[in-house]
């Protein structure tokens, strides 16, 4: 080793160690500007010199420490109310000195989250308008920059620093954490802080630690995570190969009835009096109730004599996902997740001239969607049939199709299609974004947290439902305050991320109730959370949008959220919940269903009967009901259904119309009685 090797060496050693001989060493944290905690230690944690004197001081209160032999040091100064601007002071005996000026003692609170949470004010409904304002200079904020580390928990962020909420200083500050803020700063009348920490498109397990998946025994997740950093590119894609044919063999187990009781769907000669009609080609998500799992597809086509016994080509177009395809009730081509990129393969399939005969024939396709969108997706005349290497003859057949579903991957038998996490460096891989954006935080003390995720967890309740609360407890047992408020946002009403699309008004009154229903299910995981002490939910599902995930009303989000933490955090005299079932009776034919939280009676807010209600016999077959308002109770039924057993309300992922509110203009929360 030469002296500029062994150098390099020497500081990198310091650095793992903790500290740098650049001497007295702090977070970003601490800054100009920033907003500590009150009625809490305003606490100063950083690096200096091994065996060194610290000193912190604030307002006339100081206090100091010497660092240990890793060169880390923690202060605390005492507790403060609400109030500032100050100076603080942190000094190390005979080096550095660090003054902060303009320190504000109020609430912090940390939003994190993904794209809903991230989803800036300056794209929210009313933010050029809060930009445009005087400002709230005793709103701050920081900013979290965008951090992985599969392999090890940082101590430190790379970067970021405390900003006031004046002008276009905020126009990419979170939305709903700024109408959650500027509501508690009106109510509270103390300085708030915000530390930004999300990340767009990621799932809950990014952001829990490497002790909360050993807690929820996620042997899967806990074997990836301790491939990090030793396994090269093609061993990843081979660990992500085998754990996709477990999947797939699940799949096979869960739903072997559903497959046997469609055997025969390819056949020749079949009734298909329960089947349906289907534009081909097309997206089923755009012509009935989205859902993954298995469709089939059938055709009959007419053939003129001159082409018995002769070979055809069969093309499809892209199918998405994967497919097998039958001709007169014999397999023809398939194509699986063997394929590269499959989803979006074009298929083209030889049929042996021994199955063609003149008259009708009928082409069967038993489609597999695994994930988001499903069918036949390619252009029209990507669809035909044709003599083998002759297109002069050859047929459409693009048009109308006759369609049956086999089986829905509903979230309570099978769990989301594993993702591809070959690349270590991308936010998906678990732990990534907690030991690079949430470990550096756990230091600053806080009043609490604000959560708006889910949607990448949308397929997989069961899971959540514990992840969930896993993370509120162990975010708490981190930062050593099990007193921290968490609140979260229950996700918004939303079908499917086509933005830009506008869909007809009644595109979804003319539709069967939604039976997989995804994003319903996921709700009711996250409200797993509310049996923990200090939780709290906004109900946002009257905000959402059919074809973007991300709704712009992020202020009547934010409010919600604030009222929350009022009423249980606060703990102040405030209506901050809609309308929440309390009982379900029947009554003549119909079911009672009571509800608590309706104030001075319920309201509807169209003036219209309430609509969204379910309602099944013991059949368990869902209907749409007729529903009317009698005082904190709302009665439903349905004349074909003479004894009700189960109702639902807002239960799918895109209730066509939320119009049940109180009269504090909060609504009603979704729930199901097959459940309850």
């Amino acid at each position: 080793m030469n002296a500029r090797d062994w150098r390099s060496w020497a500081v990198g050693l310091l650095l793992i160690g903790g500290w740098s001989a650049a001497g007295l060493e702090l977070s970003p944290l601490y800054g100009d500007g920033m907003v500590m905690q009150r009625s809490k230690p305003l606490r100063i944690v950083g690096t200096a010199a091994p065996g060194s004197e610290v000193t912190a001081e604030l307002a006339g209160d100081s206090v100091e420490t010497t660092t240990g032999s890793d060169g880390n040091f923690r202060l605390e100064l005492p507790a403060r109310p609400a109030g500032g601007p100050y100076r603080l002071t942190v000094r190390e005996e005979g080096g550095k000195e660090r003054i902060f000026h303009d320190v504000l003692i109020g609430d912090v609170w940390i939003c994190s989250g993904q794209s809903n949470m991230e989803w800036p004010l300056v794209r929210s409904d009313g933010g050029e308008e809060a930009m445009a304002g005087p400002g709230t200079p005793e709103l701050r904020f920081f900013q979290v920059p965008y951090r992985t580390s599969p392999d090890r928990e940082m101590t430190t962020l790379s970067g970021g620093k405390w900003q006031k909420c004046v002008g276009r200083n905020s126009e990419n500050l979170s939305g709903v954490g700024y109408f959650f803020a500027v509501r508690l700063q009106h109510d509270l009348d103390i300085p708030i802080g915000l530390i930004q920490s999300n990340w767009g498109g990621t799932a809950i397990e990014s952001w829990l630690d490497r002790a909360s998946l050993e807690a929820l025994d996620c042997q899967p997740l806990l074997e990836l995570v301790d491939t990090a950093g030793k396994l090269t590119e093609a061993e990843y894609q081979q660990f992500y190969d085998q754990s996709m044919q477990k999947w797939l063999r699940r799949i096979e187990r869960e739903f072997a009835a559903e497959r046997a009781a469609a055997a025969g769907w390819m056949a020749a000669e079949l009734e298909t009096g329960n089947w349906r009609d289907l534009t081909v080609p097309g997206i089923w998500e755009r012509q009935m109730p989205a859902f993954d799992g298995v469709m089939w597809l059938r055709r009959e086509v007419e053939l003129p004599a001159g082409w018995t016994g002769r070979d055809l080509e069969l093309s499809l177009g892209a199918v998405d996902d994967c497919d097998e395809t039958y001709f007169n009730g014999v397999k023809v081509g398939a194509t699986g997740v063997e394929t590269p990129q499959y989803w979006a393969a074009k298929r083209f399939y030889r049929i042996p001239g021994e199955l063609v005969r003149a008259g009708n024939n009928v082409i069967a396709i038993r489609i597999a969607d695994l994930a988001y969108d499903g069918g036949l997706t390619g252009r029209p005349e990507e669809v035909f049939l044709q003599l083998s290497g002759d297109p002069a003859g050859r047929i459409e057949l693009a048009g109308t199709w006759l369609a049956r579903r086999e089986c829905v991957f509903t979230a309570d038998r099978i769990p989301a299609r594993p993702v591809n996490p070959v690349d270590l460096r991308n936010q998906y891989f678990p732990t990534t974004l907690y030991n690079g954006m949430i470990r550096p935080l756990i230091d600053y003390p806080a009043a609490g947290f604000l959560w708006y995720q889910g949607e990448s967890n949308v397929g997989n309740p069961a899971l959540y439902s514990r992840s969930f609360p896993q993370l509120i407890e162990r975010w708490r047992q981190l930062w050593g305050d099990g007193g921290m408020g968490f609140f979260f946002v229950q996700l918004s009403a939303f079908e499917k991320h086509e933005p830009g699309l506008v869909l007809p008004d009644d595109y979804f009154l003319s539709r069967e109730p939604d039976t997989a229903c995804d994003w319903a299910y996921l709700r009711e995981a996250q409200d797993a959370a509310l049996q923990l002490p200090l939780t709290g939910r906004a109900i946002s599902i009257d905000l959402g949008n059919a074809t973007d995930i991300h709704p712009t009303n992020k202020r009547d989000v934010g409010i919600r959220l604030a009222l929350e933490a009022e009423r249980v955090y606060y703990r102040l005299p405030v209506e901050s919940r809609g309308p929440a079932v309390r009982e379900i009776r029947p009554h003549h034919g119909e079911l009672e269903v009571v509800f608590d939280h309706a104030g001075d009676g319920l309201v509807t807010g169209d003036g219209k009967m309430p609509a969204n209600f379910l309602v099944a016999g013991a059949d368990g077959k869902f209907r749409r009901a007729e529903a009317k308002i009698s005082g904190h109770s709302v009665f439903v039924g349905h004349p074909d259904i003479k004894e009700p057993k189960f109702v639902r309300y807002a239960w799918e992922n895109y209730p066509l119309r939320i119009n049940l509110y109180n009269r504090a203009g909060l609504p009603a929360e979704p729930f199901r009685s097959d459940k309850l």
